[in-house]
Order: structure tokens, then sequence, then C-alpha cells
């Protein structure tokens, strides 16, 4: 059945059945529960910059679960001094009040309400209509700094939006989730690719057993060395990234060129986010044994301890040791880290850095499997068989750091600095280019090869944040300043004369070959510096918040052959500017209406050496994105709808010439659904669905025009779901479904992977043994070993296998 005309695409009736269920299903289910005040003397930290005072002291009232209730007339025009460090809810009210001409009263019934101080600031009070007493309640934060966990435990009810700083979901014009540390160790994650596929809208592209992890959000490519960390490019690990000293995954959906600046490598469906542990006020030494299939064992160490008067200084340690054979065959890896993460939090100046050293050695490296054209795709193979050689080994390692430091000039402008720098090499021994897959029978072709790759990264970012007022109109500015430089060094040695045989559902093995080695040549130079301003405007009571932003975009690159080192083609030097316009309307207050526009940026393409122009380099290309939706909080459960569409141009040959051009495009338009939460006392679930319509709307020869897009499903469903047994105290069981649609190969669609469906199970346990807070917990990924193609190479029809099943145990103790 057609979708009504509001809608600027099209659903198949089975999909917009299935989501038009869920949506339904998912809003009944947030029906509003009763509010529940908690006692206001719970103590948790705060990091709260000055602004409208309403806005400040509804927010930590509604934290901290404290009734409130003023009449707004008070509060109107005024502005709230900045609230950082460890109080009590009503101490941190009296700070944000400093300065108001407004003092904090206590209620009769337990709660607090406002009236003017003997001698009121001058000219404070605002005029306006009066509004109604609001009472506001939520669930506390854990004190880590960050926007405070949502209920359930799984989710943040906020995350960061790049030079925006930290934001509610309620108050963020983007579709932007945060999964929490809980959620990680719960599903016994440890990797950024296993944690991600909790979203409907992330499927991950590197696949089982594969060198990196790669990843395809809303239907475009994202490759690992652009995710950021604390906001910053360049500075995690440029292949793969252990999470155990990792507090927050935050995913943002769709092009996000002005919120963090230009992706090093182009992408444009999304940005993923890194926020590293931070001390607590609670001493912590925390040990964590685990196992997983097949005899993979590793022990985490985790340390957190708070020093001085005030608990103003911090430390956080993190080592992990990783040992063991992996569930596919003749596959072990062997990782270590070691990370450091102190920091100072003062009364105006807060300051941290972080040190993190990585290397893993991986041996049975999988390839990216290509498809041969013409050939139907045969089905997958057992999942626990290997098609590479025993002796294919990938050795990285790397090395990051990174300083951060923020300070108040007065009680409305804050500076911000964040630099960081990070070294990876990569050593690999395997198959250049990947496999071939030649027919429908599942015979391979392989070329061997000896890889070295080198990236050395320095990236800086600086701003200026503030507020002020222009009578009834509340302005929250900010300025920022980014510098990025990568330099990226490669050799290779392929075996290109000599390839290698095998099949995909009896493996052979054959001798390694000799491979010339030497160290590595520069292969690019990459330059990205960009200035941004940005202005939210907020109108009647922070119920209207308009952000207008605009960046300015330099890049600047110089290629060299990674076969001599000699410099190729002309230096590289463009610019761009990339605006962004978002609007949140809250017409309730737990309801919120938003829309986006915003552009992503790349760099442009360089044509094909065997076109006429081989070597051109074309300008940056931008990506526009349109979203609208809309958010619901109920306090236990939250539910959000996204429609939106992106469109990305490409380059292709012009018809007729051997000529390169950027004459492609393709346009994603989908819907989102998500929920996260408590659905009733002890059952907690979060997901949701994703359709989207990837087509290429334009190509330059007109062949394939209209096709649908390569790796991108037309529906991604997730679910994850917790119950605590009420018979058992401690006790906890899980279940998560993940659903991907059928994916075309290659660009005619002629090519295509069939559609599957894994289940996943957990169970854990918190207990006390000998005094001590112990937590046993077990997963199971893939539980009914089902082998499938999971997804397509990001970088072509390449195909990746699914995981097979595998077991994870673990027991950690709190000494």
């Amino acid at each position: 059945m057609p979708m009504p005309n509001a809608l600027p695409f099209s659903l198949k009736p089975c999909a917009a059945a299935l989501l038009l269920a869920l949506t339904t299903g998912m809003l009944v289910a947030a029906a509003p529960a009763a509010a529940q005040t908690t006692a206001a003397a719970a103590v948790r930290d705060y990091d709260l910059p000055a602004g409208p005072l309403a806005a400040t002291l509804n927010r930590i009232a509604r934290e901290a679960g404290l009734a409130f209730s003023t009449d707004a007339q008070l509060m109107q025009g005024r502005s709230a001094a900045p609230v950082r460090g460890r109080f009590e809810a009503s101490e941190a009210m009296r700070r944000a009040l400093a300065g108001s001409g407004l003092e904090l009263l206590g209620t009769t019934g337990g709660g607090y309400t406002l009236r003017a101080a003997a001698q009121p600031a001058p000219g404070a009070a605002g005029s306006g209509a009066v509004l109604a007493p609001v009472t506001v309640t939520a669930q506390a934060d854990s004190a880590t700094g960050l926007p405070p966990v949502y209920a359930g435990g799984a989710v943040a009810r906020g995350a960061r939006a790049g030079v925006l700083g930290n934001l509610d979901f309620l108050d963020t014009p983007f579709n932007i989730s945060a999964y929490t540390s809980e959620t990680i160790e719960n599903q016994q994650t440890t990797s950024i690719a296993e944690a991600v596929v909790n979203d409907p809208s992330v499927r991950v592209s590197g696949g089982n057993g594969a060198l990196s992890d790669e990843f395809v959000i809303r239907g475009f490519p994202v490759d690992n060395k652009d995710a950021t960390f604390n906001g910053l490019y360049g500075v995690l690990p440029a292949y793969r990234t252990s999470l155990e000293f990792v507090e927050r995954i935050e995913i943002s959906k769709g092009a996000t060129a002005f919120l963090n600046g230009m992706a090093p490598i182009g992408s444009i469906g999304g940005n993923i986010n890194i926020v590293p542990k931070r001390a607590g006020d609670d001493p912590l030494t925390r040990v964590t044994a685990s196992y997983a299939s097949k005899s993979q064992g590793a022990l985490h160490l985790d340390v957190g301890r708070r020093f001085g008067e005030k608990k103003e200084f911090g430390i956080r340690a993190n080592a992990v040791v990783r040992r063991g054979d992996k569930a596919i065959d003749y596959q072990k890896q062997e990782v270590d880290l070691g990370s450091l993460g102190l920091d100072y939090r003062g009364e105006r100046l807060r300051l941290s850095a972080d040190l993190i050293s990585q290397s893993e050695d991986l041996h049975g490296i999988q390839h990216v499997l290509n498809v041969a054209s013409g050939i139907v795709v045969p089905s997958a193979p057992d999942a626990t068989h290997n098609l590479g050689q025993p002796w294919y080994v990938g050795n990285r390692r790397a090395q990051s750091a990174m300083v951060s430091g923020e300070f108040d000039l007065n009680a409305h402008w804050t500076a911000w600095l964040r630099a960081g720098q990070a070294t990876t090499k990569n050593h690999v021994i395997g198959a250049g280019g990947g496999f071939t897959l030649l027919d429908a029978s599942g015979n391979t072709r392989m070329l061997d090869s000896l890889v070295r790759f080198r990236y050395k990264t320095d990236s800086v970012d600086t701003g200026l944040r503030g507020q002020f007022a222009t009578g009834a109109v509340h302005h929250r500015v900010s300025l920022g300043l980014t510098s990025y430089q990568q330099i990226a060094s490669r050799y290779m040695d392929i075996k290109r004369t000599t390839p290698q045989f095998s099949n995909l559902y009896a493996p052979q093995v054959h001798a390694q070959p000799t491979f010339v080695d030497r160290a590595p040549w520069k292969e690019a130079d990459i330059r990205l510096d960009s200035v941004s301003l940005s202005d939210t405007l907020s109108f009647m009571d922070e119920r209207v918040l308009l952000t207008l932003g605009l960046r300015h975009q330099r890049v600047r690159t110089e290629s060299f052959s990674y076969l001599t080192g000699q410099p190729t083609g002309t230096p590289y030097d463009e610019d761009a500017l990339t605006p962004m316009v978002g609007l949140v309307v809250k017409p309730w207050e737990k309801v919120s209406l938003y829309g986006n526009y915003i552009e992503g940026l790349s760099q442009g393409e360089t044509a094909p050496i065997d076109a006429d122009n081989g070597g051109e380099v074309f300008a940056p290309y931008k990506s526009k994105q349109y979203e609208v939706g809309a958010k619901i909080d109920h306090g236990r459960l939250a539910t959000t709808v996204s429609l939106f569409q992106l469109s990305k141009p490409t380059g292709g040959y012009l018809p007729g010439t051997n000529t390169y051009a950027q004459g492609n495009e393709q346009r994603n338009r989908g819907l989102e659904v998500n929920v996260f939460g408590e659905l009733a006392r002890g059952v907690r679930l979060h997901g949701g669905a994703m359709y989207n319509q990837a087509r290429l709307v334009r190509t330059a020869t007109g062949v394939n025009q209209g096709n649908t897009a390569t790796g991108a499903p037309r529906l991604q469903l997730n679910l994850s779901g917790e119950w605590d047994v009420p018979q058992l105290p401690g006790l906890t069981l899980s279940a998560q479904a993940v659903r991907t649609s059928k994916q075309y190969v290659n660009a005619a669609n002629t090519q295509s992977i069939p559609g599957w469906t894994r289940w996943d199970l957990g169970a854990r346990y918190r207990t006390q043994i000998a005094g001590k807070a112990t937590t046993l917990r077990m997963y199971v990924h893939n539980v009914t070993g089902k082998d499938y193609w999971a997804g397509t190479s990001i970088w072509g029809s390449g195909l990746y296998l699914g995981a097979p099943r595998t077991v994870s145990a673990s027991l950690t103790v709190d000494f």
C-alpha cells in the first residue's frame, strides 16, 4: 500500500505494516508513568555551564528526582551561574542561583520553590507570561560528569553533539544514541564493531575475523579511522579499538561535517564517538576474568581513585591481556591494552589526559570475498571455516595520547582546548585485495601479500563557548577551530603471478611464499583545518531551540607513490563551507519535535590511472541531509521516530569517453524508530527498526540509474531485552534479535545475498562472595549457529561472513 503523500518515499506493504505495528506498540507502551520523588540529599557530580535559569534548575531537579515548583515569571530572563563539582541537589540549585537575585526555599512537602532575595540583582527581573508551576522528576546520574544514564542502564539520555557539546536527547535536533559501559560488559563485547550492532541504523562491514572494524550507518560506509575520541579525530587506533577503557559509545546518525569537522576518510553516514572512563568518587578495584570459545582467555584490571580535599584529582587505569583460539579454525588473537585516564576538576578549571597503548596479533586472518561478475552468489559456508591460511597474520601496534582543558573565563564564557597524537603500525601477511569468488560452486582465488601500513596523526580542537541574552531571546554561541594532520605510509609485495586456489566449503592450505620486506614509504600527507561558528537561540523558556551554524573547511593533500616514494600528481588545496540548521520544538514537557538540514563533506575523488585524466583530484564534495522526527520521554521509557534523506555525489566515466568525472549520486531515504528504557519493573529493552530506500538516482552513463545501492539493506531490525527473575534476586536473563534484509552485491542488482536473523542469549548473576561484589556473566552470540553472509565491503562488491556461535563467560569481582 502506498504511504501518504507527506512522506518522501513509498514503503512495501510488509515493511510498512511491520514498522507501523512497532511504532504503535512503542507509543502505547510509553504511557506516562507516575512521577516518583526521590530524596534531595543524593550527592552527585555536576558540570553545568552558564545558561537560562529555568532550564538549569529544572534539569538539576529532574536528574535528582527532586520536587521543584515555582512561579515561572520569577525565572524569566535570568541566567544561571555555572555549577561544577560534587554537591547535593539543593546545593547545586543554590549555586546556580548565585547573582540571580533569587533564593531557594524549602516547602512543607519536602520539595523546593523560589522567592526574591532581600536585595535582588539590578535589572534581573524579566517579563513574560505567567506559566503554571512545574514539578520535575528523573533518574539520577552515576556521577560521571556525562549526560545521565536513562532508565534501564543500557542507554544514556544524552550525548556529545560535536561542537555544540553534550546535549540531552530531547534538546538535540539530531538522532543520537549513547550506549553505556554496562551494555558493553553485559553483552561481553570487546570491540566497537560488536557493540554498535545494538543500533538498528548501524551494521558492520568488516566481518568475521577481519583485520579491522568498518561500519555502515544509514546505508553509507563509515571507516573506523573516522571514529572520534572525546570528539577529536585521529586519536583512536586506526583499525580496531578494544573497549575495556570505554565509558560510552555515542553514535550520531547522518552527516556531521558541521558538528565534528570533515571526517579524515570522508565518511558521511554518521559518526562514532568514544568516551573514556573516569574515576568516580568511590574507590574502585575491579578484576574480570573471562573466557570465549574456542579457548580464549582474558584478564582485565580496572582501578579508579580520587584524591585531594574535594576529590579534585582522579586516576583511572585499565590493563587487559587476552590470549587464545577464537571460534574460527586456526584463528588466534593476542591483545594487550593499557590505558591511563587522569583528570582534575576545580571550580573554574577542568583538565584531563589520556594515554592508550594497544597491540593486537591476529593469526588466521579472514579477508573480504570479492565476487566475480556474472555468477550467482552461493550459500554461505560453515562460519567456523577459515577461508584464509594459518600463516596469515596481522601485527598492529597503536599508541595514543590526548590532553583536554576547560577554563571558565567568567560566569558566562568558557574556553576549551583538546589536543591529541596517535601512531598506528600494521604489518600484514595475507591476501592482497582479498579473495575472489570464481563460480557458484564456491571456488576461490587469492593473491598472497605482505603489506605494511603506518599512520601518524596530530589533532587539535580549541574554541570558546558562552551565552548571553537579547531581550527575550537567549543565545548559546560557540566558536571553534580544528586542525588535523595525518601522514600515511605503505609498502606492498603482492604475488600477482602465483595465485592460489581454494574452495568455500573445503578450504585448502598452501605453503607461505617468500616476501620482500622493507619499511613503508610515505603515501599521503593530509591536512584538514576548519573554523566553525554556531548560535543556539532559545525562546519561550527553552521550549523552542533554533541552532544555526556554519563551518569553513580547508583540505590540503599531497600524494606519493608507495612503490617509489616519489610525489604523484599535483598537491591538492581546496576549501568549502558546510552549513547547519536545527530546530527543536517542545509542545509538551517530555515531547520534542525536531528537524535539521546539515551537510557532509568528503575529500574529492581521484580519477583512476587508466582514465584520460588519470590522477586528477576533484574538489571536495558535499552530501546533504534533511531530517524530521519526534522524541517522547515518559520517565522510564523513551521512543524516537525519524524521517531522513541523505544524498552523496560520487564519480564515474562520462558517456562515450574515457574521462572520469563526478557525475553520480546515491540518495538514501529512510524511516527510523527507536525505543529504550524500562517497559515494566525488572523488564528493560532497547532497539528499533530502520527502513531505507537507497537508490542510484544519477549515473554518468545512465546505466544502473534507479537501482538499489550495494550494501544497503531495505530493512534492519534490532531488539534487546532483559528480565530480572523475581524468584532469584540478582539473576537477569537477556536476549537480542538482529534482522537484516536482502542486500545487493553489485550496482546492476544481478547479484545479492539473502536476509538473515541472528539470536543472542545471555544471563548474569550479581551476588556477594566473601563480602565482595561479584558478577557472573554468560553470553552466547548466534545461539542457533546460523551460517550467513553478514554484509558487503564498504569499498566494493565484496562479502563478509557472519560470526559463528560464540560462547563468552566472565567473573567480575570488586575488591
